[in-house]
């Protein structure tokens, strides 16, 4: 493969989201999708993906797939180019019938701070909804959901962080609808998860015009490290 300049190109479809990527670094940290299949292919190059404690390198023509919750992780120290290709199950359940049961505690704890990320939050609150101690709740948590209740809250400030600037809201109000205490530890966050700058993810996804809720109040910071971790 040729020597080329990186490129990144964000694409969204009602359920689907495409995403191309080409260059030399790559890196997306431990994380999983609580509703999405996700689906890799190798254009060119090789790609390193990590999934239930073991590594793989997937090369030109091979591809990958994970299914909501499962932990993973990609990088890539070579050229490359991948296609991901990230597909809600809503979408793949539309007319399916199906007997679900109700939702345990923990899935629906995991639905609030998946649908409302930027509320502030502590562990302890958390904890004594589902009467177990700080310690245990952090554990079962994560057995359950897959992540700790710190990193899938920063996980859903992220995505919650990428929809806002798609719809070509500055990245400084971002920070605030999002949940982060200020623009420096948004930056921060952003490009350890996915990579890159707020601006630059900005400059490569496909705007619609900005939504005025996303400008909210004065600007001044909320939210943050609630959950009493730091990366």
């Amino acid at each position: 493969m040729s020597s080329f300049d990186r490129k990144i190109y964000y694409y969204r479809l009602d359920g689907m989201e495409f995403i191309y990527r080409r260059g030399k670094e790559l890196y997306y940290p431990p994380h999983n999708h609580t509703s999405i299949y996700t689906v890799g292919i190798v254009l060119d190059g090789e790609v390193m993906v990590s999934r239930k404690g073991k590594n793989g390198t997937y090369t030109k023509g091979m591809c990958f797939a994970f299914p909501p919750y499962e932990l993973h992780s990609l990088k890539s120290e070579k050229e490359h180019e991948l296609l991901t290709v990230c597909i809600d199950k809503k979408f793949l359940e539309k007319g399916v019938d199906k007997n679900a049961g109700e939702k345990s505690l923990f899935y629906d704890l995991e639905r609030r701070i998946r649908e409302n990320p930027e509320q502030e939050i502590t562990i302890e609150e958390l904890a004594k909804e589902v009467f177990m101690s700080e310690y245990h709740f952090i554990r079962v948590f994560k057995e359950t959901v897959g992540l700790t209740p710190h990193r899938f809250l920063m996980q859903r400030r992220i995505r919650k962080a990428q929809r806002l600037l798609e719809n070509g809201c500055p990245p400084a109000a971002v920070a605030f609808d999002a949940g982060f205490y200020d623009q420096s530890h948004f930056n921060k966050q952003f490009k350890y998860w996915l990579g890159i700058t707020p601006m630059e993810y900005k400059a490569a996804s496909v705007h619609a015009n900005c939504n005025p809720d996303c400008f909210a109040g004065d600007g001044s910071a909320k939210g943050g490290n609630e959950l009493g971790e730091e990366i």
